[in-house]
């Protein structure tokens, strides 16, 4: 979020040894001005309350659902484990590489176990959940934000309706990067599509025939053999 980002950027003018663009961009006017509005502002963002309300709808619904929500960073993670644990019902964990502090290989094995026998009905992940992983289906996964990567689109889209049938949302805010990622994925999927489509119509077309060269077919041969 805005204000994790801004408290880092000061604590890193904190440092033995600070960077000159974090120096100067904290002692700017127009930096300054931020912090004052994030601090008196209370708004929230939108996404966060359609989260809650998705989350809700489909716990209510089915207490036993399996619910995955994929964010980009690990601020906006922590953010939305403190806000779905309110939820009744609601058993979040969540799942963050192991770089930087993250969990070790034995945590995310241990938080996956309780995912698949229903301890945890809600995991909150960051890119670690979308590949190399083995994660149970899920009933419902949800995009905090579009990634511009085709497959890395897929790969989250892959992870419900393996066994019954499930939904997915991507939350777009308008006007903003969002559209852009969302537009990019869409194009790169269209066109990895196409050309698996015209592969696959490629080699229908490719039939392997015999050579004809006086080749004899197995009764001759055998005819001949005697």
């Amino acid at each position: 979020s805005l204000r994790n980002y801004i408290r880092k950027l000061l604590d890193e003018t904190l440092e033995e040894k600070p960077s000159k663009s974090s120096k100067e961009l904290v002692e700017r006017k127009e930096f300054r001005e931020i912090i004052r509005i994030t601090k008196e502002s209370k708004v929230e963002h939108p996404k966060i309350s359609r989260i809650m309300s998705l989350v809700s709808q489909r716990i209510d619904s089915n207490p036993d659902s399996k619910i995955m929500v994929f964010a980009q960073y690990r601020d906006t993670c922590d953010l939305l484990v403190d806000k779905l644990s309110t939820i009744s019902n609601a058993k979040v964990e969540k799942l963050i590489g192991q770089s930087k502090g993250g969990l070790k290989q034995k945590e995310q094995i241990l938080m996956l176990d309780r995912f698949r026998n229903g301890d945890c009905n809600i995991l909150v992940s960051t890119s670690v959940g979308e590949e190399g992983l083995d994660i149970s289906s899920t009933d419902l996964v949800i995009f905090y934000e579009p990634v511009p990567s085709e497959i890395r689109t897929i790969q989250r889209r892959g992870r419900t309706g393996r066994k019954n049938d499930g939904e997915v949302y991507i939350l777009v805010a308008i006007n903003t990067m969002d559209e852009a990622f969302e537009k990019t994925a869409e194009d790169k999927e269209e066109k990895m599509r196409s050309r698996l489509e015209k592969l696959n119509y490629e080699l229908s077309r490719t039939v392997t025939k015999p050579a004809d060269r006086g080749q004899l077919n197995l009764e001759t041969f055998l005819k001949r053999s005697d």
